[in-house]
């Protein structure tokens, strides 16, 4: 899996939020242990790998009655017309960029359980509904807690992920932007960090964990944001592969154990293992180049917050100094990318260079202290074979240079860079062409939509730690980003 929103609903959007919505409270029946609510999105090339993560759902679901499922799944704009031929020859009403919402049936059998059904067929638009906006999320929320009503609830979040930089976490109206949850039927616009925020918020419903599946969403930004409304997130650092996890085994950890924490960190072992035999098997090697899956607690997080905070306070206070100012640029410049394209930056590798590079004892220990404090928030990491040989990544966070982050666009084959698109806080543009010899060929400027200040400060990440006095005062640009 490769790698905003308006808050309020318009009236037409909640007129058509309320078709199919005359299911039934799940009366007369003891209520749930778990109910897993699927949040889904076929993203242009993942709906049969998402299919098959579902019918790993149902597998589970049959070896245990305590646990129940809703899910709500939306197509491809452009389905793969074999596959589609092949539901329709299975009497499903298959069709692109259309929703689905449905209570699993453990009853129906294996080439039925997906029910793609005209009755399922979910919102207005003849089921080409806005998932990338957070009501949307939150109304389904609401929805599956209803007619599934259970002691606990784990959202899963199934499609594309970006990371988090600020320029995709603008206000939907603006233009279309990029985050987690593609909608190809609405032109890709995504759904931000802030959204799945609120959506969860006005949902109304208590989750136990969000599991994200998809690519580069352990971002400090991310994690911070959603740590008030669950307990357990888990998410990729670097990607996830077209496969994504193992539900079956999701299932089975939830169903067998009363300790959530636990499950999940025994679930990234399950997911690590699938992907072994996958990636033993060849199916796909590519996948399994840069992948990894890792189990957060959001309590370990609070408690690293006034760290990262006293870490940024030295930092800040040290730069001031010109002989540290230089040792610290020096680190900065050679910080490690977790994504080339993206300025996504690992977090463990900073706090390490910087405690064994700096002569500042104070801002070494900072360091030290800092990355302690991150490293017991994670409940499990595991990855590929390739992945755990190389060492996995820790969190992804933004790094860029005076009050500036770029967006690289590589060539997919020769891996040259093509342009750079520079995002300043005030929220100036600016896109940097190059020749095929590396000569600047261009330039073009513009605006991104917004600023730092109606983004990246409102994170909760931001208000707990101060994090953007680094971003805007750092004048280094970290180069290891780019394609060398």
């Amino acid at each position: 899996m490769a790698p905003v929103a308006t808050l309020v609903c318009s009236m037409a959007l909640l007129m058509s939020c309320s078709d199919n919505d005359d299911a039934p409270d799940h009366e007369g029946s003891a209520v749930a242990e778990c109910t897993v609510i699927f949040y889904g999105n076929g993203g242009g090339n993942l709906d049969a790998d998402m299919h098959e993560n579902l019918r790993q759902l149902y597998k589970g679901l049959r070896d245990h009655s305590e646990m129940e499922a809703v899910v709500f799944i939306k197509n491809s704009a452009d389905s793969d017309a074999k596959m589609m031929k092949k539901f329709e020859a299975q009497g499903f009403d298959f069709r692109p960029a259309t929703t689905y919402r449905f209570v699993v049936d453990r009853t129906l059998a294996d080439n039925t359980q997906l029910q793609f059904t005209k009755e399922n067929i979910y919102g207005g638009e003849g089921g080409n509904i806005d998932i990338s906006i957070a009501d949307t999320l939150a109304h389904y929320i609401s929805y599956a807690a209803k007619v599934r009503p259970a002691h606990h609830y784990v959202l899963i979040m199934s499609d594309h992920g970006g990371g988090y930089v600020p320029q995709d976490d603008r206000p939907k109206t603006l233009e279309p932007t990029r985050g987690i949850l593609y909608d190809d039927g609405h032109d890709g616009q995504c759904l931000s960090v802030r959204a799945i925020r609120t959506a969860i918020e006005r949902s109304g419903v208590s989750l136990d964990a969000v599991y994200l599946d998809a690519c580069l969403m352990n971002c400090v930004e991310t994690l911070y944001e959603l740590h008030e409304v669950t307990p357990y997130i888990v998410s990729a650092t670097y990607y996830t592969p077209d496969v994504g996890g193992e539900y079956t085994c999701l299932v089975n950890r939830l169903a067998t154990s009363t300790d959530y924490g636990q499950a999940l960190a025994g679930y990234c072992d399950d997911v690590a293992n699938y992907w072994l035999r996958s990636e033993e098997a060849g199916i796909n090697p590519d996948d399994y180049d840069a992948s990894d899956i890792n189990a957060i607690g959001s309590a370990q997080l609070r408690t690293a917050a006034p760290v990262l905070k006293a870490f940024i306070d030295q930092l800040t206070q040290d730069y001031g100094n010109t002989q540290l100012a230089q040792e610290i640029d020096a680190v900065t410049a050679r910080a490690i990318a977790n994504e080339k394209e993206s300025p996504l930056f690992d977090l463990y590798a900073y706090f390490d260079d910087l405690a064994k590079s700096v002569s500042s004892t104070a801002l070494a220990d900072a360091a030290r202290k800092a990355k302690d404090a991150m490293m017991k928030c994670k409940l499990n990491a595991r990855g590929t074979k390739t992945t755990e040989e190389r060492g996995l990544p820790s969190f992804n966070f933004l790094l860029g240079a005076n009050s500036s982050w770029e967006r690289l666009m590589l060539d997919d084959n020769t891996k040259r860079l093509l342009y750079t698109t520079t995002y300043h806080w005030d929220g100036t543009k600016l896109t940097t062409y190059y020749g095929a010899n590396g000569n600047v060929a261009g330039q073009d400027e513009g605006r991104w939509g917004s600023t730092g200040d109606e983004t990246y400060a409102q994170m909760r990440f931001e208000q707990l730690t101060g994090w953007s006095r680094w971003l805007k005062m750092n004048k280094q640009k970290p180069l290891s980003q780019y394609p060398k």
